[in-house]
């Protein structure tokens, strides 16, 4: 009798397993269709929008600071960084940034830097940013 309360519970661990399984190669299948959904959808229009008329504010006046701030703003609710970045460093060679945006872009670069190079401009960015 043993036996087969012994089987019963190794028949029942295993379908739960097996299960488990079944569901995590469905996640998968899940967050492959998801992954290309993200990248075929297109920034906000009225997001773009707003951006191109406070780069277009910059270029006609630089010393706007709202405008900077207000771009560098919008750029983080997108997913380019490079313009981020590019923004943020016009804004700096403008005006010194105030403690919260040093911390923001340091934050943000963090979470890109995956090499030793990168990480090091990270450091470079923190020390600029005690000093500024």
């Amino acid at each position: 009798m043993s036996s087969t309360y012994l089987e019963k519970e190794m028949d029942a661990e295993m379908q739960e397993l097996e299960g488990d399984e079944d569901m995590e190669d469905s996640d998968d299948d899940k967050d492959s269709g998801s992954d290309e959904d993200l990248e075929e959808e297109e920034e906000d229009p009225e997001l773009l929008k707003k951006i191109t008329g406070f780069e277009e504010e910059i270029s006609a006046n630089p010393y706007n600071y709202a405008a900077h701030l207000e771009l560098v703003t919008l750029l983080r609710k997108t997913e380019d960084f490079e313009k981020l970045r590019a923004a943020r460093k016009k804004f700096s060679e403008f005006y010194p940034l105030t403690g919260e945006l040093w911390i923001e872009w340091v934050s943000d670069e963090q979470k890109i830097a995956t090499s030793e190079e990168e990480k090091r401009m990270v450091e470079e960015l923190f020390e600029k940013g005690v000093k500024d």
